[in-house]
Order: structure tokens, then C-alpha cells, then sequence
């Protein structure tokens, strides 16, 4: 599978920022982010059901695309925009995964998205059984022809450094997860009939988000 590095991030953000926020993702983030070498896309989306309120994902040629050199070094050395806007962000959940399985080529306008949350510094044996709960859930969404796309995504362990410079501008630390499954949807009420139908089981957080934009690099 080629491609399959993802950064998935999912945060709220203060509202008294403003305009200032979407200004600064569309103007200065994405377009930096997606320029780092090794970064292929960076897809954003809103919350129409679920939390927090926004999610990006990028995807690089590999998980290893998101501890490289040069994308610390932009990590570690905010401009002075990213330092003023990332004060803002709150209950951010980030976390570097592999994709793991996928079926579908058409990306969507909506998508739903489950997740498992990583519950302490070890994966443990329910956290398995979730993350394994989510995929099957995500096998049988591809059934249906009204998904588009789905996707699994497995959290990737690495050699991480310690918080870069970036990290330490939000308000607290961020929380990670074990796994997600996303699947693609061209209607709103296609995604949300599949996310109701997929009710609390598992132990999974579910969300139904509309994509804003799409960036791929040249």
C-alpha cells in the first residue's frame, strides 16, 4: 500500500480568535504542512455531529513522513501566526498511524469517523478489542454502495522526541488514539444514517464531518 502515513488531528479551537483562525489555516497551515517533503494531501473537516468540532488528516508517503527532519524542524520552529493561533486550540487529540486497510477510490464531501481513544502510555487488551470492533464495523460499511471510500487507520509506534515547540503552545498536552476507521460519503444523510447506525458499540467516539478543503502537493 503506498502512501499510507496519516496524521490525524482532531481539536476544538476559542472562538473569541475569529476570523483570524480560518484565515491562518487556509492561508499560511495547509499550504506549509502539504509543502513539507513526504506530505501527499491535507484534507480538513467540521463537525456537523460529534466532537471536537474539527479534524484534519494528512497523508504522507509513510508514517515515518511525520518524524522526519524537516518536518521537526518546522515543528520546532513556529511562525509567528501558527504561535499566535495554536493558543487556542483545545482538546487536541493528534496521532501519526498507518493506514492499514482500504477499499474505495472516490473521496467524499462527508465523512464518518470512529475512533478508538488511547487510554494510557501501554495498548491494552480491550483497547485491541476495540480497535478490532471498529475495523469490522468499517468492512461492513464498504458493503454499502453509498460509501465511497473507507479506511483504517492504526496508531504507528515510533521514536518520538520529546514536545516540540508547536506542542507546547497549546493549552495542554495532546491525547492520542489506537485507531479509526473513516469512511467517505457523498450525501449528508448517507453518513449520517451510517453513523447512527453504528450507535455506541464498541466503545468507539463517533463523528460526522463535512470537508472544507482539500489541499494535495504538486
Amino acid at each position: 500500500m503506498t502512501n499510507d502515513g496519516i496524521l490525524a488531528i482532531w481539536h476544538d479551537v476559542d472562538a473569541a480568535i475569529g476570523d483570524d483562525y480560518e484565515r491562518w489555516y487556509f492561508q499560511e497551515h495547509l499550504p506549509e504542512r502539504v509543502g513539507v517533503p513526504g506530505f501527499v494531501a491535507g484534507r480538513r473537516y467540521e463537525a456537523v455531529e460529534g466532537a471536537p468540532r474539527f479534524l484534519t488528516y494528512y497523508e504522507g508517503k509513510g508514517p515515518d513522513t511525520f518524524v522526519s527532519a524537516t518536518y521537526l524542524d518546522r515543528l520546532n520552529d513556529p511562525t509567528p501566526w501558527t504561535s499566535s493561533v495554536l493558543r487556542h486550540f483545545r482538546d487536541t487529540n493528534r496521532t501519526i498511524c498507518r493506514r492499514t486497510w482500504e477499499a474505495g477510490e472516490i473521496r467524499g464531501a462527508w465523512a464518518v469517523v470512529r475512533r478508538v481513544n488511547r487510554s494510557g502510555e501501554e495498548e491494552d487488551e480491550a483497547a485491541r478489542g476495540k480497535v478490532a470492533s471498529l475495523e469490522g464495523r468499517g468492512r461492513g460499511w464498504a458493503e454499502d454502495w453509498r460509501t465511497l471510500r473507507v479506511e483504517i487507520w492504526r496508531r504507528e509506534v515510533l521514536a518520538l522526541p520529546g514536545p516540540t515547540a508547536e506542542a507546547n503552545l497549546r493549552a495542554a498536552p495532546d491525547r492520542f488514539i489506537e485507531g479509526a476507521v473513516l469512511a467517505h460519503f457523498a450525501r449528508e444523510e448517507d453518513a449520517r444514517s451510517a453513523a447512527e447506525a453504528a450507535g455506541p458499540e464498541g466503545g468507539a467516539e463517533t463523528g460526522v464531518y463535512r470537508l472544507l478543503c482539500e489541499l494535495r502537493s504538486v
